[in-house]
């Protein structure tokens, strides 16, 4: 299960990552919110460069990353009661 959940951490490659859980089974993961400034332009969903070295350098440490486009968030959202129900399975 699920050890700790912790918010804005830098991470040892030098990156805040938004949350940052500990798994006792799958260890740590990594999870990124990511706003429409990690796009290339409003309504695009192709990542910036910057956006994409980091979930290179993230992923080649080692670090499992779960990105979570803003789009997909705001659906979330819509959705309260299913949105919660959603992010407790992502933590489990």
């Amino acid at each position: 299960g699920v050890r700790s959940v912790e918010e804005e951490v830098v991470v040892a490659q030098g990156y805040t990552v938004d949350l940052l859980v500990q798994h006792a089974d799958f260890g740590p993961l990594a999870v990124e919110v990511d706003g429409p400034h990690h796009f290339l332009s409003e309504g695009s969903r192709r990542p910036t460069g910057a956006t994409q070295l980091k979930r290179r350098q993230l992923r080649s440490s080692g670090l499992r990353l779960v990105s979570l486009p803003y789009w997909e968030l705001n659906e979330l959202q819509a959705q309260p009661r299913r949105g919660r129900d959603d992010l407790r399975v992502c933590s489990a």
